[in-house]
């Protein structure tokens, strides 16, 4: 999926200049082009999450002032946006707006503006339902004249409670959510990693190698052909090649077929990874500084999962201070379903490797 960098396309939307926005037919024109900056159809919005959410930026932000587009861009809000679209509780959403406008600088930026806050964010929400519910349905071509009119009657209701009014009128209709709530508890947790290694894309970024192999010969003889095989006792450590700076997720089944997320953990030091070589464990840790191959005979797999922006599940930490006592965690469906919506409907890439054990 398409990686979309929030920063830089809210700073290209506070860049539209204020005679285009007033302007109809030129606020269209600006509409069309930035969505084509950013790799995202004009006709088609994306069919998740994130791809709605820029889009809606585009078609609803032009015009509005940068400090208050910024707070879509901040993980805290962009984490109570996908919760309240999940469930459809647009209040939990204000109230988290409002903590966060109330604790952070940003937030006082925002509320020197002037602007009723709460009508805002919920006119936005409106905007993204109607993106959303076109995604499912690519017959619906969804040009920006038709989400024209939903700004103009946006315009017409100057507060919240008219607002909520229409919003309650949209889900009262075929309201289609994005398929991102997919529920998949009652499978096994190795059903639910075969449905994620479904999703795996690339195979020549990730590798996991003994120590004893150089990066110069980081490209394993016959890979695609056959499995490398590593006796027992050989020490590893996870390597891969990022093409920008990402949030990485690194995954293990192990031979006994329990699975752990071994990235985000103690076993790195930060979460957000710049461009070029992602190294797990970190060389530079004390008590584990590379893995130790034990246990059973057979097949272990691993699976890396990056993208640029953070990823929006509760149980990872989210901040670095937590990585020093997160210690890697063994998933059960719960979590493997999570991981599973992530990376059928988030722009993320999934890679990855595979060897035998051997005596």
């Amino acid at each position: 999926m398409l990686s979309i960098p929030f920063g830089e396309l809210i700073k290209a939307i506070a860049g539209i200049a204020i005679p285009t926005v007033k302007n109809k037919f030129q606020r269209n024109e600006a509409v069309i082009k930035l969505l084509k900056q950013f790799n995202l159809e004009p006709d088609h919005p994306p069919s998740y999450f994130s791809g709605v959410y820029a889009y809606t930026l585009v078609e609803y932000g032009i015009g509005k002032p940068k400090p208050f587009l910024q707070l879509f861009q901040e993980e805290a809000i962009t984490r109570a946006f996908r919760n309240a679209f999940d469930h459809n509780n647009l209040l939990n959403l204000l109230s988290e707006v409002d903590d966060f406008v109330e604790a952070y600088a940003l937030g006082d930026e925002v509320k020197s503006l002037g602007i009723d806050i709460k009508r805002e964010i919920a006119a936005f929400y409106i905007v993204f339902l109607e993106i959303a519910k076109r995604t499912r349905n690519p017959a619906d071509t969804l040009m920006s004249q038709q989400i024209e009119a939903i700004q103009d009657k946006l315009e017409s209701l100057p507060t919240l409670e008219g607002i909520r009014t229409e919003m309650a009128r949209l889900l009262a209709q075929d309201y289609p959510v994005l398929p991102s709530g997919v529920n998949n508890d009652n499978l096994e947790p190795q059903q639910l990693w075969s449905k994620i290694s479904e999703q795996i894309s690339s195979t020549d970024k990730f590798y996991v190698l003994p120590l004893e192999i150089k990066k110069a010969d980081i490209k394993l003889p016959g890979r695609k052909k056959m499995l490398p095989e590593y006796p027992l006792g050989t020490r590893i450590r996870c390597y891969i090649q990022l093409e920008q700076p990402s949030y990485v997720i690194l995954l293990s089944k192990f031979t006994s077929g329990d699975i752990l997320c071994v990235c985000p953990s103690s076993l790195v030091f930060k979460n957000y990874h710049q461009k070029g070589e992602f190294v797990c464990p970190d060389p530079k840790h004390d008590e584990c500084p590379y893995f130790e191959l034990d246990g059973n005979l057979g097949i272990e797999e691993w699976i890396a999962i990056t993208s640029s922006q953070k990823p929006i599940i509760n149980w990872l930490p989210q901040d670095d201070s937590e990585l020093s006592e997160q210690d890697p965690m063994e998933l059960s469906s719960l979590e493997l379903n999570d991981l599973l919506n992530y990376v059928k409907n988030e722009e993320c890439e999934v890679m990855g490797f595979k060897y035998k054990i051997t005596a």
